[in-house]
């Protein structure tokens, strides 16, 4: 009796869940009513989900109070209540903040996999994360077939960024840099780019790439977007890093030692000694330690407000520094003291 009940119990339950299943049948539009094929359709909540044909119309049974979900690249999500419903309309609206996968070029910007050229892209949180003086240092080793090579060891000296080796027919290696748009003079130093504020960079490596720059962009073209404000409530952003800087002294000859070098060079040459011992005196200055400061902090300070509307958007740096004789207690504490 007991298992008679059991099974009774098991058919009126399939039974009910079979007549709660609905046949939903519909079309899916854009805003200009046009059918969209390849709608993903998906019951909420559920793994239940089919797709658009070409002519956007989609079949599906769901349960009569289920919530159906429509996405599409480029469209916005949009959830819909079956509520007993058998026949449902959809028109997406179109969403360009879905792709994320975005790359600048000369001439706009496009979704990533429809690229056929050479382009790397390196994105401005990966920039930020490096302690470095120069945005082409942090560049380095993110982006394949782009080589940032030293300068010289001057103080302010800019990397050189190299795109496919040297290959120019004029002279210079130096690519073309765009900065927002703004073509850059030839050899423009990054030096006076923050690399808080670059959102991304675009490395245009090949001629097809490149080639609404016109013979500028023989060495290749970095495009540097910078962040800008977002619509939404104010956000403010704080960047901090504090390090110390410690070189190795050379070793080099005091001034007995290098007098003693040179008139040895020339004895050994058939030559008159340059210097008389007699008219020297002493070891010299050490212009090293004179000069060099073996034990240097360093401290790297941002702090940024944005936000904004759909209508005006704000992107501000409240305080940049970049020094290397300030403490960081000194800068908490002048921090504090401007901002009281």
């Amino acid at each position: 009796m007991k298992q008679l009940i059991i099974i009774i119990i098991s058919i009126l339950c399939f039974s009910f869940s079979a007549t709660a299943q609905k046949t939903v049948k519909g079309t899916i539009t854009d805003e200009l009513g046009e059918p969209i094929p390849g709608v993903n359709i998906l019951e909420k909540n559920t793994s239940k989900g089919t797709f658009s044909d070409f002519d956007g119309k989609f079949t599906i049974s769901v349960s009569e109070k289920a919530t159906l979900v429509f996405s599409y690249l480029g469209f916005k999500t949009q959830e819909v209540n079956v509520n007993g419903r058998s026949q449902i309309t959809v028109k997406m609206e179109s969403d360009d903040t879905q792709l994320d996968e975005i790359v600048v070029i000369g001439y706009g910007s496009v979704k990533k996999d429809k690229i056929a050229t050479s382009i790397a892209t390196v994105d401005g949180s990966e920039i930020s994360k490096q302690v470095a003086s120069n945005p082409a240092e942090a560049l380095q080793g993110k982006a394949a077939g782009v080589q940032v090579l030293s300068s010289g060891g001057s103080p302010g000296a800019s990397p050189r960024i190299v795109i496919r080796g040297i290959t120019t027919a004029n002279g210079s290696t130096n690519p073309l840099i765009v900065i927002d748009g703004i073509l850059q003079p030839d050899g423009t130093s990054l030096n006076s780019v923050n690399s808080q504020d670059i959102n991304s960079f675009q490395i245009l490596k090949d001629a097809a790439a490149s080639a609404i720059y016109g013979s500028r962009a023989s060495n290749g073209v970095v495009l540097i977007t910078t962040k800008r404000g977002k619509a939404g409530k104010t956000v403010v952003g704080v960047d901090l890093n504090y390090g110390v800087q410690y070189w190795q002294k050379i070793e080099s000859a005091d001034a007995q030692e290098y007098m003693r070098i040179m008139n040895t060079g020339r004895t050994n040459d058939g030559n008159a000694p340059l210097f008389d011992p007699n008219n020297f005196q002493g070891e010299g200055t050490d212009w090293w330690n004179e000069v060099v400061q073996n034990f240097a902090p360093v401290l790297n300070a941002n702090v940024r407000v944005f936000g904004g509307s759909e209508d005006l958007k704000y992107s501000e740096v409240l305080v940049f520094l970049t020094s290397k004789q300030i403490t960081l207690k000194d800068f908490i504490k002048g921090l504090l003291e401007g901002l009281m």
